[in-house]
């Protein structure tokens, strides 16, 4: 059994505090006093969380290797991962964190990741195929942006190759997410 503090689990998911937080008040994850017990709560979110567990496997852990010839699977991180791209990108954007500024950001993300992003006032779900995959709620539009855009950014992957269809929403999915007080608020 792994034991982690919240904001490490946060760390190990690539989402922010906030996110962490939001599924604990869900019951996603299971606790050892304060602590995430790693093991347990991916076996749980793999059941109940829309889209699976979290925490993030590179494409070459998920490959059946049985089923490759040996060297088939490139195992040396090339440029094109969504890791690399993002590092490239971070903190090089500047972006309208107005409400307005915000949901075109937000709307635009999504859709070209093939979600329906629906705002109902301050709220944000990120339905794919006619299900809610991510709902960003209870909090304020600024502060549920951040985390709808952090979930799309989680969903790409770190490790893995972005496929060229998604390769536009990276300049929108680039860091900041938000203003440096929504930051300071998200934890991020």
């Amino acid at each position: 059994m792994t034991l982690v503090s919240q904001s490490e689990f946060a760390r190990m998911c690539g989402v922010s505090r906030q996110a962490v937080l939001k599924w604990k008040s869900a019951g996603r994850l299971v606790l050892q006093g304060s602590q995430v017990d790693v093991e347990a709560t991916d076996k749980r979110m793999q059941q109940y969380h829309d889209g699976g567990s979290p925490l993030r496997r590179t494409a070459v852990d998920t490959v059946d290797s049985r089923l490759t010839k040996p060297r088939a699977v490139d195992k040396t991180s090339g440029d094109l991962s969504t890791e690399a791209l993002f590092r490239a990108i971070d903190g090089t954007q500047n972006f309208d964190f107005s409400r307005v500024g915000l949901e075109h950001r937000v709307t635009e993300a999504a859709g070209i990741l093939g979600f329906d992003a629906q705002l109902n006032g301050d709220d944000i779900d990120l339905r794919r195929d006619g299900k809610s995959h991510f709902r960003c709620e209870g909090d304020s539009f600024d502060e549920n942006a951040f985390c709808a855009l952090d979930m799309l950014r989680w969903w790409l992957g770190a490790g893995s190759s972005i496929p060229a269809e998604f390769r536009a929403a990276i300049p929108l999915l680039a860091r900041p997410f938000g203003t440096v007080a929504t930051m300071n608020r998200c934890g991020a």
